[in-house]
């Protein structure tokens, strides 16, 4: 029985042959990763499924909101670089996240207050101001739902355990589900002796404590962890946050009240 997601999301992943191997690992143990696959070319076509089932994820996310079946989805991403992807013109990701944002998802953008990676020197002046007030675009338009979190990230663990992004999602039936992906941006990668596997971890609340999910829950204790610590919130921070917003029938966006 498939328990690391909630049907709509199982369902949209197994729709695609090409994540058997994805969607085995997740519903055996809550964990897949690109280390297991034994030739770099393999590793880069697994990268490329990963960063599908996010999309997917993140898909998924903004229909169930919509529909009602998901009452609360919170998510953060964690980046070396500010606000990725929506200070960008355009990704995959951007169309999406912005929907997200519109149908009352909770997310917070975490990131160095300074680039110690050297990312500035990745733009010119004129794209580093474009991308800046794209983002403050963001933030006037969604100020109760998008949480700005620069940290102070002088262990570089933003491009290090921590980069990529974690989701909680509490469904109209009162469960709970972790979502967890550790990946990495196009700019970085190659940049550093770390290994570049890329990972996801996904699992149900009250599975979290079996002998299965372990991982699952020792994924969301360290992003838990370093968020509380950096950033004085968690993910459980943003989920009752959620609850509290949509309570008020608050709009998401100041420009529907």
């Amino acid at each position: 029985m498939d328990k690391f997601a909630p049907p709509s999301i199982v369902s949209a992943l197994k729709k695609n042959p090409e994540l058997n191997d994805v969607v085995s690992a997740l519903s055996s143990t809550g964990y897949f990763s690109t280390a297991c696959a034994p030739q770099e070319e393999k590793k880069e076509a697994y990268r490329k499924l990963v960063n599908g089932v996010q999309i997917s994820w993140e898909q998924e996310f903004v229909k169930g909101l919509k529909k009602g079946e998901f009452k609360i989805v919170a998510a953060a991403i964690l980046t070396p670089r500010p606000a990725n992807p929506l200070s960008y013109k355009i990704t995959d990701r951007t169309p999406v996240l912005e929907k997200f944002l519109k149908v009352g998802g909770i997310l917070a953008c975490v990131y160095p207050e300074t680039n110690k990676l050297g990312v500035p020197s990745l733009m010119n002046n004129e794209e580093y101001a474009a991308a800046s007030a794209r983002y403050s675009a963001y933030r006037q338009e969604f100020p109760d739902t998008l949480w700005d979190r620069p940290v102070d990230d002088s262990t570089n663990k933003l491009d290090n355990i921590m980069s990529g992004a974690s989701y909680l999602v509490e469904t109209k039936n009162n469960e709970i589900y972790t979502f967890s992906i550790h990946s990495f941006q196009l700019q970085t990668l190659g940049t550093s002796p770390l290994p570049r596997d890329w990972e996801l971890w996904s699992g149900k609340e009250l599975d979290l404590n079996s002998r299965r999910q372990e991982v699952v829950c020792k994924r969301r204790a360290d992003i838990n962890s370093f968020l509380a610590h950096q950033t004085g919130i968690d993910m459980f921070t943003l989920l009752a946050h959620g609850r509290r917003f949509h309570s008020l029938g608050i709009k998401a966006s100041r420009y529907e009240r």
